[in-house]
């Protein structure tokens, strides 16, 4: 639900209100009186992420509700599974103690590599994957793990993404050097998991709309020749004063997204 954290209604994972995170919290202002109101309060918030449409006839709250079904004909489902099984290692656990308010779950799901590739196997068996598909070390071959000789890469992320603890910023090794040669870093209050990639809505908040434009600027300076000095990066609006439209529409075949007219970029 967190990574699903957008301004306007949205069905990316399940169907969802806009802000469903602050939605959710009108079943939890309460103080619980016993466990049976806890578990009441527990439910209500689950079943938002589940149910929140109210078509569905049962309920499912345990662990196989979210194991992976076999992929479908859905060419992003495939693509991301099949990047996920050939080229990226994810260990989906919660650690517990100062990270989080779960159990530690990471020291008993098992060996994260040998797990990803088990799901694979089933995943893919029709094409007779197998552990010679995944590459363990693939993105450190191909990219290495520090910055300093990278060039050409927009890194953002959203405050409201949980992915974004594990996002690109400021003091990642060799970062500052590679911001020399068209890499940049944005981080956008009030968006979650890849809003500035949606389609643009009225209800997306100024710092999205903004890091939009830019990015838009920085592309056209890599690819047109004519582009001889790079954007430098105007820091994102902080939202200050911004309240959410009661309408939220999307913007289709808006340039750039929003803006009637040209925003200020600052050249180096």
């Amino acid at each position: 639900m967190a990574m699903t954290d957008y301004p306007y209604p949205a069905d990316f994972f399940e169907p969802l209100p806009g802000y469903p995170v602050k939605y959710v919290c009108q079943y939890a202002k309460k103080a619980a009186t016993n466990e049976e109101n806890l578990a009441e309060q527990i439910y209500s918030i689950i079943n938002v992420y589940y149910n929140y449409t109210g078509q569905l006839t049962d309920n499912c709250f345990t662990s196989n509700c979210t194991t992976p079904s076999p992929i479908q004909n859905d060419d992003e489902d495939i693509a991301w599974n099949w990047q996920s099984c050939t080229s990226l290692t994810i260990q989906i656990c919660d650690r517990g103690g100062d990270n989080d308010f779960f159990l530690n779950t990471c020291d008993n799901s098992g060996d994260p590599v040998s797990t990803n590739i088990k799901l694979c196997t089933e995943l893919f068996k029709d094409i007779g994957y197998n552990n010679n598909f995944y590459k363990l070390h693939d993105v450190t071959i191909r990219y290495g793990m520090i910055y300093n000789t990278t060039s050409n890469i927009i890194f953002s992320n959203g405050n409201l993404d949980p992915w974004s603890a594990g996002g690109v910023y400021e003091n990642s090794p060799g970062i500052m050097e590679a911001m020399k040669n068209g890499v940049y870093i944005f981080y956008m209050l009030g968006a979650a998991h890849h809003l500035d990639f949606r389609t643009p809505n009225t209800c997306d908040p100024p710092s999205v709309t903004h890091e939009r434009f830019q990015v838009v600027n920085i592309i056209k300076c890599w690819v047109y020749k004519n582009c001889t000095k790079l954007p430098r990066p105007i820091p994102l609006s902080d939202n200050a004063n911004w309240q959410i439209p009661n309408d939220c529409q999307f913007i289709e075949h808006g340039y750039p997204w929003g803006y009637t007219k040209c925003h200020e970029m600052i050249i180096l």
